[in-house]
């Protein structure tokens, strides 16, 4: 008669060691893809932001009829743009463009860590009918900001006087984003000049 015999003590730990290898391998090409998956979704995010954000600038630019000096709290400078835009009745038609005015604000809020890119609009009560005809404020544009400026012709706008900054004929922004994630930063940047609607 035969006597059945099992695996011996060596090819158990052979076996242990290659399905440890094997499982290893599966956990580093997991790990691997997931980590460029995440920096994938970063990139796409911080980049999606910053397009937004000048999208957004640049339509209010082009609509507006001058850059303001002052309005609200707020003054004009190397990090924040006031804007004076047409007001509109429903159909989006100008009401007066002498007389009825909308003020758009955008800033960095550097007060939430981290920084985001605020947009505040002051409607004419009772006359314009801009998004709806409500004041909306400090509506974040984009978020992870690491830097705002606005320009025109090499000179920040916080240098310029007020007449100076009523007779613009085109705006420089400046602004960049850097999301973070396992590690890796991913920054994007903007630089853009547009022109103002009454300088055209």
């Amino acid at each position: 008669m035969r006597q059945e015999r099992g695996f011996s003590i060596v090819e158990l730990m052979g076996a242990v060691v290659l399905t440890l290898v094997l499982a290893g391998g599966f956990y580093g090409a997991f790990y691997a893809v997931r980590n460029e998956m995440y920096q994938a979704r970063m990139y796409f995010d911080t980049n999606r932001s910053v397009r937004y954000a000048e999208e957004r600038l640049t339509r209010d630019i082009r609509e507006a009829i001058e850059v303001t000096s002052t309005h609200g709290a707020y003054t004009t400078g190397n990090s924040i743009l006031i804007l004076k835009l047409p007001s509109i009745d429903a159909s989006g038609d100008v009401t007066d463009v002498a007389a009825d005015f909308d003020y758009v604000t955008y800033r960095l809020d550097t007060t939430v860590t981290p920084n985001t890119l605020v947009r505040s609009l002051d409607v004419l009560n009772g006359t314009s009918q801009r998004e709806g005809g409500v004041d909306r404020t400090n509506k974040v544009i984009a978020r992870r900001m690491l830097s705002l400026a606005f320009s025109s012709g090499g000179t920040a706008l916080g240098s310029l006087t007020a007449a100076q900054k009523t007779a613009l004929e085109f705006v420089n922004v400046q602004m960049s984003a850097q999301g973070t994630t396992i590690g890796e930063s991913q920054t994007t940047s903007v630089d853009t000049d547009v022109m103002l609607r009454n300088k055209l």
